[in-house]
């Protein structure tokens, strides 16, 4: 079977994602790879989302329309699934991009590892004011993928959903959990895949950008580490969590402590406050200074302010490598429009 021969189908879910819907499609009209699909699935929208992807259907047959009353991007993605045809399955937000070649590369790597199930990459973080930004790094740091993706997801390794590219197959009883809303359904739903004994594969290249948007849904981090939390208690006596008592703590701990954060970075103090005392016997020094060093910056300083300092920290003091990546000049196009505020 030649390469065009394999479709993949590009899911992408979507709410009130008018600004930057545009830009998202536009990544997909100029990959190197022809053979997609692409269904939005319209999360209830009330702005322009419609309009402006029905521009796109209208010229291009591969993009396709579908509507559900709002009820979250799970619940999105999984019309999605059972909606696409593809033999992959890509997932891509409204508001992210992928660079030209990621699908003809992703393409390559399956037909050379026929036995691979998930292949996943590397991705980069841009913002308006900072431009681009790496974090940690996407390489799952051992074999372990089950034990990875529990105790060690964004403390020591990182992976964006629009890195991966799935076989459809794994999808056939792995459907997001709907009811974790619209936070953690993603690593929970990589955990069970996980266990399924999938296999990964990693290619060490750049090929998909998170657009990092202040106050949007994905930066409501204390809905993010509650529900964190909660795929820890669902797994709480899963043999991994028994094998590795000692990381599960530790790991339950860590979000604690980030959720304490949080609540101070959304000046929710009180809440905070209470949150640190609870944790507090058990947090070690350097933890308890950072949470108090939030605290007391979050009385005097916005939250883009403090953001900012800490960025400058991480940069300048900790003295973080250059960052060594110039984006295409047809990404950067994309990220500058004219009319981008």
């Amino acid at each position: 079977m030649s390469n065009n021969q394999l479709l993949i189908s590009v899911i992408i879910p979507c709410y009130n994602g008018e600004k930057y819907l545009s830009q998202a499609l536009e990544s997909l009209l100029w990959q190197t790879y022809s053979n997609w699909e692409c269904i939005l699935v319209d999360d209830g929208s009330t702005d322009r989302s419609a309009e402006i992807f029905n521009k796109y259907s209208i010229k291009d047959n591969r993009f396709r329309y579908l509507y559900q009353n709002n009820q979250g991007p799970s619940v999105a993605r999984n019309y999605g699934i059972d909606s696409a045809k593809g033999k992959f399955i890509q997932f891509l937000d409204a508001d992210d991009i992928l660079l030209p070649q990621r699908f003809e590369l992703c393409i390559d790597e399956f037909n050379l590892h026929p036995d691979i199930d998930v292949i996943y990459t590397d991705h980069i973080r841009f913002s308006l004011d900072e431009g681009y930004r790496k974090g940690l790094p996407a390489k799952i740091p051992h074999n372990d993928i089950v034990r990875a993706f529990m105790f060690e997801m964004d403390r020591t390794f990182a992976i964006i959903i629009h890195s991966f590219l799935f076989k459809s197959t794994v999808f056939i009883n792995n459907r997001f959990n709907v009811e974790l809303k619209s936070h953690g359904e993603d690593v929970e739903c990589w955990i069970r895949i996980a266990i399924c004994d999938a296999q990964f594969h990693y290619i060490d290249q750049i090929l998909s950008i998170y657009r990092y948007v202040p106050h949007s849904l994905a930066r409501d981090e204390v809905s993010l580490y509650l529900a964190k939390l909660k795929v820890l208690e669902l797994y709480k006596n899963h043999q991994k969590s028994i094998e590795y008592q000692h990381a599960y703590t530790q790991m339950v701990q860590h979000y604690y402590e980030r959720l304490t954060i949080a609540y101070f970075f959304q000046k929710k103090i009180n809440l905070g406050i209470n949150q640190m005392r609870s944790i507090w016997a058990t947090a070690d020094s350097k933890s308890k200074l950072k949470m108090i060093a939030w605290f007391v910056s979050m009385l005097f300083f916005t939250s883009d302010t403090v953001r900012k300092f800490v960025h400058f920290v991480q940069d300048m003091l900790l003295q973080k490598p250059k960052l060594n990546w110039n984006p295409p000049k047809v990404v950067d196009i994309l990220l500058h429009p004219v009319n981008d505020e």
